[in-house]
């Protein structure tokens, strides 16, 4: 790694050479303990760590590289080891997250600079296009951490390759401390950031607004790449659109792994699938977070999972599809979702007011409540997938058609879960069972539910199994129907 030592002569800020804004990026290769000379710029003595090693002259002012050799005179390190809040919360490098508003750091070109375990840490003031060179910087070295100032706006006006900051393709992290990251409406069209393949992210205590790609492209906060990799914690992406055909209102993973943490994605909008996250055949994790208030002009007005989605503790709420699935719609290989609250989304056309199922989806310890389909299945609808639900509650959901609480148009598996207050305006106020399918329902009580036409509890035109402690009782205008019967249910 590279570590700068004295500059012969005249020199600017850090020791470095005085540069000119408009100087063209070159790189050097320098020799440990020895001088070399950039253009007209002045010699530059590097410490003896540094055989092999790369700097560049980034232009405008701004040095790059592989920075941070510990104790060399030229680069000095923060020495403090203050952590935030969240002892031994680590960041997916596996360092520890650091308090870097403290520190000696030198300025340089208004920005604070110091080094921590070999890495680079770069003190951004209140100011756009100094954030967007910091992490042009680290990005074109081997990253780093970014902090910004504390509850800054950074205004971000300008782009390049629709995006506000260069792919990444290193390690960074930007530490937030309460900032936000916007784009103005009277901007160009654009999204803040994109993780290329070997790209790794994490965005803590930040707020990202207003990213609008154009047409046809996803992500309009972060897209991510095949095999990039993006963490959110504590972090906030609200107000974010795209269009065209365009999925992921905040968020577009393509194979990418996606985690985030104790954050809010809110009041984004998709013109394509996923009004928060679309998930392509990607890895996403979501934990103690909410999804609420976003709007997919197609499927999943929260989530639209393609991938392999996991979720818990969380809230997926008051979303809305303009066709199917109003809170999710689980595609793609698994989407697990436990300890969590699916809860007041719509899903203006055919299929599943709360969840639209068409792999396989496993429910458990949640509560399905309050959601709304103009068709079948208020709460699940399972079409060409199955589901697994157990410990739940699935209660007041509303279908316009079949199934207020489930509509199994494939199989479905029910254990130890109440479906209770859910209206049906066709048949199975509680559950619809469709030919050829199978319900199979364990220790599970079934009450309360009212259908406008017939079984207001189970619907079965296919097959229903009862196990256990099973109740089916006190449903309107009936408990059961259906052309073939259920067992142990009195109509």
């Amino acid at each position: 790694m590279l570590a700068l030592g004295t500059v012969a002569g005249a020199a600017g800020p850090w020791g470095l050479p005085a540069l000119s804004a408009g100087d063209a990026p070159r790189s050097v290769a320098v020799a440990a303990g020895g001088q070399v000379a950039v253009g007209d710029q002045q010699a530059v003595t590097v410490s003896a760590g540094a055989a092999g090693a790369l700097w560049r002259e980034m232009g405008g002012g701004y040095w790059g590289g592989d920075w941070g050799v510990a104790g060399d005179p030229g680069w000095p390190t923060d020495t403090h080891d203050d952590h935030h809040e969240d002892k031994g919360d680590e960041t997916d490098n596996g360092e520890h997250d650091h308090d870097d508003r403290k520190g000696d750091g030198k300025k340089y070109d208004g920005q604070r600079y110091g080094g921590k375990k070999g890495g680079t840490v770069i003190r951004v003031p209140c100011n756009a296009e100094k954030l967007q060179a910091a992490v042009t910087l680290l990005n074109a070295g081997s990253g780093g951490v970014v902090s910004l100032a504390e509850k800054c706006t950074y205004s971000v006006t300008v782009s390049q390759d629709d995006n506000a900051f260069p792919v990444i393709t290193t390690t960074i992290t930007v530490k937030g401390n309460g900032a936000k990251i916007v784009r103005p409406a009277s901007a160009g069209e654009f999204r803040f950031f994109e993780v290329g393949a070997g790209g790794n992210l994490t965005l803590t205590q930040l707020t990202l607004t207003g990213g609008r790609p154009p047409t046809n492209q996803g992500g309009g906060a972060i897209r991510v790449d095949t095999s990039g990799q993006l963490r959110l914690d504590k972090t906030t992406l609200t107000k974010n659109t795209t269009q065209g055909a365009g999925g992921g209102g905040a968020i577009s993973s393509n194979e990418g792994i996606v985690k985030v943490t104790r954050s809010t994605l809110s009041r984004n909008v998709a013109a394509g699938e996923g009004g928060a996250i679309s998930n392509d055949a990607g890895t996403l994790s979501i934990t103690r977070s909410n999804l609420t208030d976003n709007t997919s002009d197609n499927d999943g007005g929260g989530l639209y999972n393609d991938g392999t989605a996991t979720i818990t503790y969380s809230v997926i709420g008051n979303n809305v599809a303009g066709l199917d699935g109003g809170g999710l719609l689980a595609s793609g290989t698994m989407t697990t979702v436990s300890h969590s609250a699916i809860t007041g989304n719509t899903a203006n056309s055919s299929e599943g007011g709360g969840v639209e199922v068409d792999s396989t989806l496993i429910v458990r310890h949640t509560t399905i409540s309050n959601n709304t389909v103009n068709g079948e299945g208020g709460g699940i609808d399972t079409d060409g997938g199955t589901a697994t639900v157990e410990d739940s509650k699935i209660v007041n959901n509303t279908a316009g058609g079949n199934g207020g609480g489930i509509n199994a148009d494939d199989d479905v598996f029910v254990t130890r879960t109440l479906i209770a207050a859910n209206n049906a305006v066709g048949d199975g106020g509680g559950v619809y069972v469709d030919a050829g399918n199978t319900v199979a329902l364990t220790d599970t009580k079934i009450t309360k539910n009212v259908a406008g036409g017939d079984g207001g509890g189970v619907f079965n035109d296919g097959t229903v199994t009862v196990a256990g402690k099973t109740l089916i009782t006190n449903n309107r205008p009936n408990n059961c129907a259906g052309a073939n019967a259920v067992p142990d249910c009195f109509a």
